[in-house]
């Protein structure tokens, strides 16, 4: 493999890297905001690794044809290294406004929706008794 060839798969394997950081900051704040508990995280965590394990192996088949080298771990934790200094705080940041933002819209939607649908309910509701006075 040619040192070009090398140094093409070390950056890539630098962008996947950063890639697992941000699956990891995404899984992180799922994991706050639903709570898990000890065993929902333990399970989490496996289940988190056991994906990203294999998007991985996926990964390096497709840009190696599987070779893995020393410079593959180097590059994939340095990658991360560089995600959760650089970018993590304010992806975090990002993902959690995207979250208000998705709560506060459902909620409303929520509200709106329910109105017509409770008074649809109410009206049923009086139908329905005034159907069996009159039997």
């Amino acid at each position: 493999m040619s040192v070009l060839n090398q140094a093409m798969i070390f950056f890539l394997v630098l962008v996947w890297g950063n890639f697992v950081g941000l699956i990891f900051d995404c899984y992180r704040l799922f994991r706050q905001i639903w709570r898990l508990g000890f065993w929902g995280t333990s399970l989490g965590d496996l289940f988190f690794w056991l994906i990203v394990t294999f998007l991985t192996y996926l990964f390096l088949m497709l840009i190696s044809w599987g070779e893995v080298r020393f410079y593959v771990f180097l590059g994939i934790g340095i990658g991360l290294i560089i995600y959760f200094k650089l970018f993590s705080p304010s992806v975090r940041w990002f993902l959690r406004k995207i979250f208000f933002y998705c709560k506060l819209l459902f909620f409303n939607l929520y509200k709106i929706l329910s109105k017509p649908v409770k008074i649809f309910c109410k009206m049923a509701h009086h139908l329905k008794k005034g159907v069996f006075r009159l039997m």
